[in-house]
């Protein structure tokens, strides 16, 4: 493929076009799974502590994340258990749908809070 990845050069097959569509999903799949687990993580690791927490700060200081985006993780994982999670859909999509479940008072099916 010539050119950015944003535009396609008129020479570029259908095919071609297809399977860079097929790897881009794939990759941004791989990142929304990658960024649930790593909430389960927090989660099952670090159970009851916030994002003000000394130890939860300095393990998001290890990684190389702030404590709020780490929190953000934390929170779409536990209130999206992995049974009800949509392995199509991106991470922003279940932050999204969460906030929009909370706001109408609703749920997913996972451990009560």
């Amino acid at each position: 493929m010539t050119g950015s990845p944003g535009r396609r050069s008129a020479d570029t097959a259908p095919a071609e076009a297809q399977e860079f569509i097929r790897r881009g999903r794939a990759l941004a799949a791989e990142e929304c799974e990658a960024l649930l687990l790593l909430g389960d993580l927090i989660n099952h690791d670090f159970s009851g502590r916030n994002a003000r927490d000394p130890e939860f700060k300095e393990f998001a200081a290890a990684i190389g994340m702030t404590p709020a985006v780490l929190a953000r993780y934390t929170e779409v994982a536990a209130f999206f258990p992995p049974k009800s999670r949509r392995p199509e859909m991106s991470f922003s999509w279940h932050e999204k749908l969460m906030v929009l479940l909370k706001q109408a008072g609703e749920r997913t099916s996972g451990p009560a809070r």
